[in-house]
């Protein structure tokens, strides 16, 4: 008997061998004898000849000839007076060894054809009834998944094994082996006062997109020339692509606040090379660093907190470069948390819907409201926005809970409806992820359609530095909620580009006035005077205008004087709870 599978160890293999003993031989005294041509081995009693003999040619059509012949059980028996179907050479092959039947057992892996255990009888021809076929075939399946793990374990040492030391493009260290090397640091005692240095291109893609995959290809190989040259000279240093534009450094430093000076400075000398190359790409590079500390235990730890440094940078910020700190370990921890806890949360009903109102500026009623989400979790404590959103957003999940929101804000809508209460719309926050799939308009319109709420009651927000970076996907689902008669909102104006003819050409009914942006306005007459003027442009291109963060009467004086519609604030009210909001201005 011969079968594609190294001699077993397991000892419940050992068990499932012993049964097929029985189903094929009499004699209790079989050994293993390995015979290697190619993946070959074979397991036979002491007096039966050797079977396995140097591989001939098996053709196509004999291939299939013998894959279409497996029944039920994923056997087919072979008898050596019966081969016509088979070539010479094919038949030679599949009776090998003077074997006079033969019985072939199809093994599969991950519904991939592995090949066949031969299962061979030389002394006689031998009549196999479909019971022992069957129990052949179940032996297989159960040989099958030994041989499944030795050949995952097999292919991953393989991997390991023929990893490329070196990136191809750039010719710097494999991450692989960035990572085995770093390890070997941090595991022997000497990545003491090393740091990681982990950094990306901010909007990359748009790059390519502009200038085409082959010169964004070339300025990697630019910036990889650039950090050699830039740190060659500092001691014990790797480097490594990790992927994409993204790269990690491994190196010394004296001082912490040196490393972060050191990296800003290499940050911007290139990115002030690349900008008189590529003038309209404004090239931004973003990093983040780890001090590699006593009880690190792993380099992919140490990689994974610099990237995680690198994400905490947001896209309107001046800072190109922020170091890994305790505050930073906690939010990574809470970021775990989030990532897997994030369904249980809002199963338990930890998020809840808070609503702000908003106000006329005319006679000071209440017109809307905004939703807003906090964050009560199992232990009592209470978290902001600020503390979770931005980690949601980096882990890919913000859009889970924008539609969870939007879900809350709906079923406070129904109840309202059937109460007979006075309603109101309310602004819904969306992030810029759930802009990217245009199928969220529908999931949207299908939650309002569930609950039997009017569209023209919802109300979406976008920022506007999402609305400029992704300007093609706002602008489509946009359209797509206008068209379903949901108002839109441009949140944020005044904060980022403020490019006003980017925005114009997206379905926006209301814009958003930034408070960072009034309070620099409402500081002296000439910036009254700017803020009147923007505001009176706004509104002659059909826009409707509401003011944010108002907390004193000296701005609400000042937003009625420019010509602003409504306001809200906490001159006005904080977000309350929605049951609260309910109470208070629905009755």
């Amino acid at each position: 008997m011969s079968y594609i599978i190294s001699p077993p160890e397991e000892t419940a293999l050992q068990a499932h061998l012993q049964k097929l003993r029985t189903q094929l031989h009499e004699d209790p005294e079989l050994s293993w004898q390995e015979h290697r041509t190619t993946r070959q081995f074979q397991w036979t009693s002491p007096r039966a000849p050797e079977v396995l003999e140097q591989g001939r040619g098996f053709t196509k059509k004999d291939f299939l000839t013998l894959f279409q012949s497996y029944d039920e059980y994923g056997t087919t028996v072979l008898q050596y007076d019966n081969m016509d179907m088979y070539s010479p050479d094919g038949a030679a092959l599949l009776m090998q060894g003077g074997a006079k039947t033969v019985v072939y057992a199809a093994m599969y892996s991950e519904g991939e054809y592995l090949g066949a255990i031969s299962y061979v009888v030389c002394g006689s021809k031998r009549f196999w009834t479909k019971q022992s076929r069957r129990e052949l075939g179940e032996i297989t399946k159960i040989i099958n998944a030994y041989l499944t793990k030795h050949l995952a374990a097999n292919a991953i040492n393989r991997g390991m094994m023929a990893a490329p030391d070196f990136d191809r493009l750039t010719g710097l260290l494999s991450f692989g082996r960035f990572r085995e090397e770093i390890e070997h640091k941090i595991v022997g005692g000497y990545a003491d006062g090393h740091i990681i240095v982990y950094s990306d291109f901010e909007n990359f893609k748009y790059f390519n997109e502009k200038y085409g995959y082959a010169v964004g290809d070339q300025l990697l190989k630019e910036f990889s020339n650039y950090l050699v040259a830039g740190v060659r000279a500092v001691g014990d240093v790797y480097m490594t692509r990790v992927a994409g534009d993204q790269f990690a450094v491994y190196l010394p430093y004296r001082k912490p606040e040196d490393s972060t000076v050191f990296v800003e400075r290499m940050n911007r000398v290139f990115e002030r090379q690349q900008a008189e190359k590529y003038p309209e790409a404004s090239l931004r590079l973003r990093s983040g660093i780890y001090e590699i500390e006593p009880d690190c235990l792993s380099a992919s730890a140490a990689i994974d907190k610099a990237n995680f440094a690198r994400k905490q940078l947001r896209p309107d910020s001046r800072v190109s470069v922020l170091r890994y700190d305790r505050q930073m370990g906690e939010r990574q921890t809470l970021a775990n948390e989030l990532t897997n806890g994030l369904n249980r949360a809002m199963e338990r009903g930890e998020f809840k819907l808070y609503l702000q109102p908003k106000f006329s500026l005319k006679d000071f009623s209440v017109i809307g409201a905004e939703a807003l989400v906090r964050w009560e979790r199992e232990d009592g404590t209470v978290l902001y926005p600020d503390q979770f959103i931005p980690i949601l957003e980096t882990t890919g999940r913000i859009v889970e809970l924008d539609l969870y929101m939007f879900e809350q804000v709906a079923e406070f809508l129904k109840r309202g409806i059937q109460d007979g209460l006075r309603l109101y719309p309310i602004a819904v926050n969306a992030s810029v992820a759930l802009a990217k799939d245009p199928e969220n308009a529908r999931r949207c319109e299908n939650i309002l359609q569930r609950h039997q709420v009017s569209a023209e009651l919802l109300e979406i927000e976008l920022t506007e530095t999402a609305a400029v970076s992704e300007f093609d996907c706002v602008k489509k689902l946009f359209a797509c909620f206008q068209e379903k008669k949901m108002q839109t909102s441009l949140d944020d104006f005044g904060a980022g580009y403020s490019v006003l003819n980017s925005v114009v050409d997206i379905p926006i009914n209301t814009i958003k006035l930034d408070r960072g942006f009034i309070a620099r306005c409402a500081e002296n007459q000439r910036g009254i005077y700017f803020l009147q003027q923007v505001v009176n442009m706004v509104k002659s291109l059909g826009y409707q205008v509401i003011c944010e963060g108002i907390e004193t009467r000296e701005q609400v004086d000042i937003m009625r004087t420019v010509g602003c519609d409504s306001a809200q604030g906490f001159w006005f009210s904080k977000a309350i709870p929605a049951e609260e909001f309910r109470e208070k201005y629905m009755k």
